[in-house]
């Protein structure tokens, strides 16, 4: 009887060595649509509007509400394959922000 138990331990944990998890798809941000983007970029900035118009291939100008919300702030947006580049400027200062696959980066200037 412990033997039949512990061989049912044994196979009901499993042997899980060597088991890696799977890979992730590639993501090209090239390929959304222009409300997918819009919608991307409101979503990883935490943002409740973002407006874009083509500027060039690939490349988009528009506007989003600044951190307070009192004004609108203008951003450039460069799209690639696996990164979106947002440039805000405002009061003087320059924010550039990058959304990868792996989340949101930024960095003042």
């Amino acid at each position: 009887m412990r033997w039949s138990i512990g061989l049912l331990l044994v196979v009901s944990i499993g042997c899980h060595h060597g088991a890696s998890p799977p890979a992730a798809a590639p993501v090209d941000y090239r390929k959304l649509s222009q409300a997918e983007l819009a919608a991307l970029i409101k979503d990883k900035l935490r943002v409740e509007s973002v407006t874009l118009s083509p500027d060039g291939p690939n490349r988009y100008k528009g506007s989003m509400p600044s951190p307070d919300g009192t004004i609108q702030l203008p951003i450039q947006v460069t799209v690639e394959a696996e990164r979106i580049i947002l440039t805000t400027t405002g009061g003087g200062l320059t924010t550039r922000q990058v959304i990868t696959p792996r989340g949101l980066e930024s960095d003042l200037r």
